[in-house]
């Protein structure tokens, strides 16, 4: 086949891959995979269907209305009644949860994916010291996401900084994320005005320089080192305050969100508090809470983009992983084969990152008698990888692979179709994903 038709042929095949994204055959398991981290969290095994509800009165176990019921369950997805229930008019555009007849309650709600941003004020995250010295620690993230329960009206918008817990540190309502982002943004603006260079008229010994314009403290020459901090409620009257109505309140008073900004007499930048009910805060330098805003207000724009009515849970026609039926990319990753349930129902804990692989090419090829060929693929890990690369695999031969002329032309022909993948659909593109679903 000359280099003309090669390219030809990838392109009918991306044709293909748009078309059925979903049913990409030959795509290796993550055995093959030496680079992948493996999970310590143990599998979730999976709950038993619940019971089935009595017959309507009136109703034979065996008759037509039962029959045409018990037709129309899917044992693995989501029967008609229950998709209807869990998704209203579909599933959101958004959410990457799965959802199947067996989930435990907990899990009956849509999930986005996490948006992570790492925390240079926090201390690191020991993991444990089962690992050696230099994998035992961690950076610190910020995890955000959009989280709905299937009998809720409205998302929610939850922060999370250890996500070895399954409860998040806070949880909003898209009412109070936005009014979180405008506060993250005014708090910003006052912590990057620039110090004053003039001396200080009557100050503290220790106070060299003149106060900041929105400094309210009294500095006093007793006050303790870490105590020399310039400082101010960011708005009057408690408007820096939030009440988070969807959290339990305490003793009659409700969990509260408040945003302040403080300055340390001899720090280069100052520092965003962000303090939840005056027990636990976040900080954040102005850059950090910069980009916290964005998120929120992303995902905010995300939680106002419609239901995907075409959203269907159950298996792909003729697909399998690992033996199992294959069930579509929760993540909508028009190029990946698919998923077991029990990958998707594994994925939902934490350290259980969910993999994305879908074939691109096979070129083969043969040395002396022994065939082979060059599997290419592209592959994704959830939280440790996001963005998709190419995978390329030897298989057969004796180790390596012989290319002539035209297996060359396949394969960059291969090449240039996996570049074009992840380039059409970058990672976090959430309206691309659902409307190639």
């Amino acid at each position: 086949m000359s280099a003309l038709k090669a390219v030809v042929a990838v392109t009918l095949a991306l044709a293909d891959l748009d078309a059925n994204s979903r049913a990409v055959q030959g795509a290796h398991s993550m055995a093959v995979h030496p680079h992948v981290p493996q999970s310590a969290t143990p599998a979730v095994s999976e709950q038993p269907s619940p019971p089935r509800p009595r017959c309507p009165a009136g109703t034979e176990a065996g008759g037509e209305p039962r029959r045409a019921a018990l037709l129309a369950l899917d044992v693995n997805g989501l029967s008609p009644e229950a998709a209807s229930v869990a998704g209203g008019v579909g599933d959101p555009v958004w959410c990457v949860h799965g959802h199947f007849d067996d989930d435990r309650l907990v899990d009956r709600r849509h999930q986005a994916d996490p948006v992570m941003m790492r925390l240079s004020m926090a201390d690191a995250v020991d993991c444990g010291e089962q690992f050696e010295r230099s994998r035992r620690w961690e950076p610190a993230f910020l995890t955000v996401r959009l989280v709905q329960r299937l009998n809720e009206i409205r998302p929610a918008i939850t922060l999370q900084r250890d996500v070895t817990v399954s409860e998040p540190w806070v949880t909003c309502s898209v009412a109070e994320a936005e009014r979180l982002a405008d506060l993250l943004l005014t708090a910003t603006e006052r912590a990057e005005v620039p110090m004053p260079t003039e001396g200080v008229v009557d100050g503290p010994f220790w106070q060299k320089t003149a106060c900041p314009p929105w400094c309210t403290s009294r500095h006093q020459a007793d006050d303790a080192y870490a105590d020399r901090v310039h400082h101010a409620d960011l708005l009057p009257d408690g408007k820096a305050v939030i009440d988070l109505v969807l959290e339990q309140a305490t003793e009659g008073r409700p969990e509260q969100l408040e945003v302040t900004v403080a300055r340390h007499y001899r720090s280069t930048t100052a520092v965003i508090h962000v303090i939840k009910s005056e027990q636990t805060e976040l900080q954040l330098t102005p850059s950090e809470a910069r980009t916290l805003a964005a998120h929120l207000r992303q995902l905010l724009r995300t939680a106002s983009l419609p239901a995907d009515p075409s959203r269907l849970w159950k298996p792909l026609d003729g697909v399998t992983v690992g033996g199992q039926p294959a069930f579509p990319c929760p993540h909508r990753r028009p190029w990946c084969r698919g998923h077991s349930k029990s990958e998707i129902v594994e994925s939902r804990q934490p350290g259980n990152p969910l993999m994305h692989s879908g074939s691109v090419a096979s070129v083969p090829f043969t040395i002396g008698n022994s065939p082979g060929s060059i599997d290419i693929s592209l592959d994704t890990i959830d939280g440790h990888q996001p963005q998709p690369f190419a995978y390329l695999q030897v298989v057969g031969g004796d180790g390596g692979g012989e290319l002539d002329v035209t297996a060359i032309d396949h394969t960059i022909a291969a090449l240039q179709l996996a570049k074009k993948l992840i380039l059409d659909n970058p990672v976090g593109s959430v309206k691309l994903t659902a409307d190639l679903g």
